[in-house]
């Protein structure tokens, strides 16, 4: 694909596992009682991976007493060894943010290609964002592109609003402009913001079979 006419918007998806995609500004604070810290700690260090990341998150997110980002990472670290997908992503985010450890883009990129690799839509679109500014690896549009279609295809927002604006601004053929179209109702379905002009401009260039032909291939990704 050649370089896009648009810019792929960079910013941090934050995901944690039983929410689905969120910004970093709309998490809230955790507070947890001591009884249940004292159990996430025992199970931590037991070994238990979710409970390693549980804890570890608690200790990052809290604004209560028991907060102490530096040493949730570490949990985080531990649960992220034992392969646990939500802290590895957890630990790229807390790398991508300087969050509990000093900020280091190419260790954020390093744990959301592993998290990506395991099927995991934020981080790839994450890692997407990086690769197309060079942010922590060496800027790869391509490479951009290919993890942004990942995000998408995985069901984030904000990768199915970039891909269909890219594949409108670079379409070649018809077939380019309905898969758009397919990405752009599907963003404004799953509520990425105001994507109406982008609609009603590619509208203009569509007949109305292919309109047609979009709707229904977003109506099918939805019936997934």
């Amino acid at each position: 694909m050649t370089p896009a006419q648009v810019a792929i918007t960079a910013f941090l998806v934050v995901a944690p596992a039983s929410l689905g995609a969120v910004h970093a500004g709309d998490l809230v604070p955790q507070r947890a009682s001591s009884e249940e810290m004292a159990t996430l700690r025992a199970a931590a260090e037991a070994g238990d991976a979710a409970a390693q990341h549980k804890f570890g998150m608690r200790l990052v997110e809290s604004s209560a007493r028991e907060s102490d980002p530096e040493e949730g990472v570490r949990w985080l670290k531990r649960a992220a060894a034992q392969s646990y997908l939500p802290a590895m992503y957890d630990l790229a985010v807390a790398y991508y943010q300087g969050t509990g450890a000093d900020r280091d883009y190419a260790e954020a990129a390093r744990w959301f290609e592993a998290a990506a690799h395991r099927g995991h839509g934020p981080a790839a679109f994450n890692l997407g964002a990086m690769y197309d500014d060079g942010l922590g690896v060496a800027r790869d549009r391509d490479k951009a592109v290919v993890l942004l279609t990942q995000a998408a295809r995985e069901g984030v927002p904000e990768a199915m609003h970039t891909i269909g604006s890219l594949l409108a601004e670079e379409s070649r053929t018809d077939e380019d402009l309905i898969e758009a179209l397919k990405w752009l109702l599907l963003a404004e379905a799953l509520d990425d913001g105001d994507i109406e002009q982008d609609l009603l401009a590619l509208y203009g260039r569509l007949p109305q079979s292919s309109r047609q032909e979009g709707g229904r291939r977003a109506r099918e990704w939805l019936r997934r």
